[in-house]
Parts: C-alpha cells; structure tokens; sequence
C-alpha cells in the first residue's frame, strides 16, 4: 500500500475510522489508509484512564452492529474492555493493514487543479487522496479553565482526559473541579483513598440511577446461542428510544414526572438540596451513577457551590473568598465541543479555512458533508450527537451514507460538493426543531450551545429518524 497516495483517507481510528473502514470494505474498496495520531487506536476509550471510567449506554448497544459481543463482562462496560474490544475488532476484520499511527494531521487542502485532498502532517510527511473522511470525534482536547495564579500551585494537577496513575492520591487532600460525567465516575473511586475531597460543583447534573451489574455466566452462555444477542440489542434500542420522548421533550407530563423521581432519589441518597438541578430533565446532559450521591456522603467528602477564581500554592480560592487547601486538583472540566477540529486546518476549494467559515456554529448537512468541501465527510459532525442512546448507532448510519456516496462518485467520476441552498435548509430545519425541544426551553446552557443558545451539538429527535434520514444517498442535494 502506498503511504504517499490513497483512493481514500480516514483521520482517527476510534469508533468512526473502523466503521469507515469497515464500511469502505464492504462495498469493494480496499485502497484506503486510517491515520492516527496516538501511537494505538481507540479514541476517546484510549485516551481517557481515569479511575472508574465507563461507558453510559449499556454494552450491547455501546458496540458495532456488525461485531457484536457476547462476552461483555458488565451491562456497562469498563474504559479498558471497550478498548480491547475496538483492537480485537480491528485485527478480526483485517483492518490492522490499513492502519498508520503517529501520523497527526495538521492541515488538510483541497486541490481544485488535481481533484485531491492534500494532507500535511506534523512529522513533515505529505499524502494525497481522493476522499477525506474526518473521524477525529469532538470530545478530544480537554479545556483546563484559566486561573489566576496557577502558575504558583505547588502541588499536582491533571485533567481526567490527561489521567497521570503515577501522583499519589492515597491520603492525601484532594480538589475536583467539576461535577460532569467524569467527575461522577471518578470521585466513587478516589474517595475512599483520599484523606479529604473537596468538589466544587457550578450546575449540579441530573443523575439517573445506572443499574450496573455483572453478566452471569449463564447469560455469558445465553449470548453466544443465535439471535440473543441482536435481540439483547434490539430491546435495548428500543427502551433508550422510549425514554427520548419523556426526557426530551420541554414541559411534558412525563418528563415532570421524571424529574420529581430524579429528585427524590438526589436527596434520599445524599442528603443534599443543593445537588438538585433547577433547570428541566434533559436540558444538560444527563448522567448515571449508583455511587455519586453516596460518594458525596461520605465524611471526607464536602461538596462546595461555589466556583474556583484563583489558585495559590496550596490551593484553591474560591469566588467568595474561602480557600481550599489542596495537594492534588483533579480538572473534570470537559472538552473544547466548540472547536471541534483543534488544531487542525482544513482549507476548503476556495482557499477559506473551515474553522473561520464555521465560526462559533458548527454546521454540516445530515452533520456529514459542508459546501465547498469536496469528496469530504465528517463522522460525528455537528448536530449528530446523542443525549438518550449511543452514538455508535449514528456512526454506523454515517459510515453507510458515506460509502453509499463514494461508490456513486466512482461509478459517474464526479466530485461530491454539497449544494448551499441544501446545507442551509438542513440547518434551518435542525434549529427549528431544536426550538421545541428542551435544550431551547430548559431553563439551563450547555456545551451543546453556541453563546447565542444555538444547538451545534445534538441531533433534535430520535435515533430512528436519523437512521431513516441517512438510509439512501440522495446525488440530488450535491452540484452537478
């Protein structure tokens, strides 16, 4: 395989590049390259290593359609399983060939001379292509907010993204910064060890009870026997489906009647008011936990409203002016969603750059293709993420639409150029949607919105609808 010239270029080897890959496979094309930027594959699931990471969907919807797993040992599986699982897909399905790690793009050019996508990367090398699919995912690089005098802090700091298993945290005092999906995972696990752990919450999050367990041996057994396993998924499917109308849906009868649970059980199993949300179900992100609310409990845990505005050398000053004395900061502070190509730059066929034309609002047609960029699909583009069910369910639906395009532009030998009037009437029709939908009328802001309160983020309906929305190719929607 030539590593200077390919039919087609896949960026990132976590969920989106093997499907892709895969994808790209079944329908008879072979002359591809997946390029990573890591030294291993696995995305999100290689990079982030913190104590108690997991997955919030159960596991077997959390996998490939087309590589099920009977021997998943939880309902919700454990950060290292999955990752096991993707290399162990990766090598069952001959993917591992086509894979190319160290390799960190840096910018990316349309060439309207050749019809090619020009790659440049970080170790000088250069490649050329055809198509360019994006799976680079966009909770990728991690945000550390900014405070005055952190460069005084004499103690450790890490970010869960950046986990560092060599700083001590066995009896010694420690500051979570953050109460998001990383934090409900991590504080379980630590808090035990720690002589003290102090959390400093801004919005507290609305937590569903998980329900985790182990399979048991005789489920193991159950799994591997003909069609189980599709219907374990299937049921699965099915119940994240239903739940999307009661939680997502702004002021409805069942989404009420939600939230009044979600807080009794807040206050039962942690005897705090001010672990309540005051905005409605859904309208952040909704995490699952048994052991947050007891882990809050504990006697060496203290949970603090007010936000970090400096730091000293021994730690944290608060907005009111408490200081919390600290040897270890831990940041559970999220992602750059709103700068999802980080440093990447990909200049479109009249030399603008993507990342200025798409300002502070992300935007993609069917969240896949963006005018002006030719023979181009991104996986997990803007308004394609999930707030009810898995996201591999939406890659997977993408992966097939975009090898559906491919094989058409080699079958009329065009360039596929999303039309503008297309793209916009797609974006137009997400905002509407959006608009009824509680993430517009929540009362709450997240990072799903842009300043201005628009949606770049998630898909505004079910999992079904996209499916159906992605099931065929339409050339129409592209320029002659």
């Amino acid at each position: 395989m030539d590593d200077t010239r390919s039919e087609v270029a896949i960026i990132g080897s976590g969920f989106s590049g093997i499907a892709a890959a895969h994808e790209l496979r079944k329908t008879g094309i072979t002359d591809f390259i997946v390029f990573e930027r890591s030294q291993t594959l696995g995305g999100t699931w290689r990079d982030n290593r913190y104590p108690g990471c997991a997955c919030d969907v159960p596991s077997h919807l959390y996998s490939l359609s087309w590589a099920p797993n009977p021997s998943w040992s939880r309902v919700y599986s454990p950060q290292e399983e999955i990752r096991q699982y993707m290399e162990r897909v990766v090598d069952e399905h001959g993917l591992t060939p086509h894979l190319r790690f160290g390799k960190h793009l840096t910018h990316a050019a349309w060439d309207t001379t050749e019809h090619h996508w020009t790659l440049s990367f970080a170790d000088g090398t250069t490649h050329t292509a055809r198509f360019l699919i994006l799976g680079i995912g966009a909770l990728r690089d991690p945000v550390i907010p900014t405070l005055k005098g952190m460069e005084n802090y004499k103690g450790a700091t890490m970010h869960t993204a950046e986990w560092d298993a060599d700083i001590p945290l066995q009896g010694k005092r420690i500051a979570i910064v953050g109460t998001g999906a990383s934090a409900i995972q991590v504080l379980p696990e630590i808090a035990p060890m720690a002589e003290h752990v102090t959390v400093l919450q801004r919005t507290p999050p609305w937590v569903k009870p998980r329900g985790d367990r182990a399979y048991t041996r005789i489920e193991h057994a159950a799994f591997k026997l003909p069609g189980v396993l599709a219907l374990s998924r299937l049921r699965t499917f099915a119940a994240q489906e239903a739940g999307y109308a009661a939680i997502f849906g702004a002021n409805r009868p069942l989404n009420r009647i939600a939230r009044w649970s979600l807080s009794r059980f807040a206050r039962r199993a942690s005897g705090l008011d001010s672990v309540v949300p005051d905005y409605d179900l859904g309208c952040k992100r909704v995490l699952i936990s048994d052991d947050w609310y007891p882990a809050l409990a504990r006697h060496n845990v203290t949970l603090l409203t007010e936000p970090a505005a400096a730091m000293s050398e021994t730690g944290l000053t608060l907005a009111n002016g408490e200081h919390i004395e600290a040897d270890v900061v831990i940041w559970c502070t999220g992602f750059a969603v709103d700068k999802p190509l980080g440093d990447l730059v990909i200049t479109d066929k009249n030399g603008d750059s993507l990342a200025d034309k798409w300002g502070d609002r992300p935007s993609a047609y069917l969240g896949i293709t963006v005018p002006d960029l030719p023979n181009a699909f991104t996986l997990l583009g803007p308004n394609t993420a999930l707030g009810h069910s898995s996201v591999v369910v939406m890659i997977e639906a993408q992966a097939r639409y975009l090898a559906q395009a491919i094989v058409y532009a080699r079958a009329k030998n065009v360039d596929l150029d999303v039309r503008q009037d297309a793209h916009d009437a797609f974006v137009a029709t997400v905002d509407s949607l959006h608009q009824r939908l509680v993430w517009q009328s929540g009362g709450c802001r997240s990072w799903y919105q842009t300043k201005t309160g628009a949606n770049f983020t998630i898909w505004p309906g079910s999992s079904t609808s996209y499916l159906r929305a992605t099931r065929r190719f339409d050339p129409s929607v592209y320029k002659d």
